[in-house]
């Protein structure tokens, strides 16, 4: 993962309202080490990685949309 992925795909989960606990559960690591992710201080294997990015591009966003009136 190259550090311009680990920022675009933090500023996606940023947008989606994604938080780093639920992408945590649903991959199997720990909040600490997604952390760790999006600073750049972790190395994460493939499989995470892939995990991650797949859940961030997967997951609908969560923004509310204002009414139109």
């Amino acid at each position: 993962m190259t550090n311009q992925e680990r920022v675009e795909y933090m500023l996606k989960r940023k947008e989606k309202k994604i938080t780093l606990t639920e992408i945590a559960g649903e991959i199997g690591v720990s909040v600490a080490w997604l952390s760790l992710l999006e600073s750049g201080l972790g190395n994460p294997s493939p499989e995470v990685a892939g995990a991650y990015m797949r859940y961030i591009d997967q997951t609908p966003s969560r923004r509310k949309i204002g009414r139109l009136d």
